[in-house]
């Protein structure tokens, strides 16, 4: 499935605009409705939805970056699979400091890592 600007994933998160594109899928901005807080939001590509290997490395990605505290390293807050989105992880800056565009060229240094 791919991904629409304004489209709602998982009832939650309404995506905003593409950050950028590495092997495993997409990363975007989006907010999370109900909060109004803004996140990046990495989804598995299309050709990977139902790949249980991919699955399985987005969730354990997730894991890990959610036990690094880091202020350079973004604060994974959900990960799940859903209708709209097979698999995401959802993150934001992992500082109140770091702000939005500190928050957004870690998540690219993380998409640029995945493709090495």
């Amino acid at each position: 499935m791919t991904v629409e600007l304004d489209q709602i994933v998982d009832g939650k998160y309404r995506i905003v605009r593409l950050l950028g594109r590495g092997g495993m899928g997409a990363v975007y901005e989006a907010e999370h409705v109900a909060l109004g807080r803004r996140v990046a939001l990495k989804v598995l590509a299309p050709a990977l939805a139902g790949d249980e290997g991919a699955m399985r490395r987005l969730f354990r990605e997730a894991r890990a970056a959610a036990g690094v505290g880091h202020e350079n390293i973004c604060e994974v807050i959900d990960v799940g699979r859903s209708a709209t989105a097979p698999a995401a992880s959802t993150t934001r800056p992992a500082t109140r400091r770091s702000g939005w565009r500190k928050g957004r060229a870690a998540t690219r240094r993380m998409v640029g890592a995945r493709r090495a």
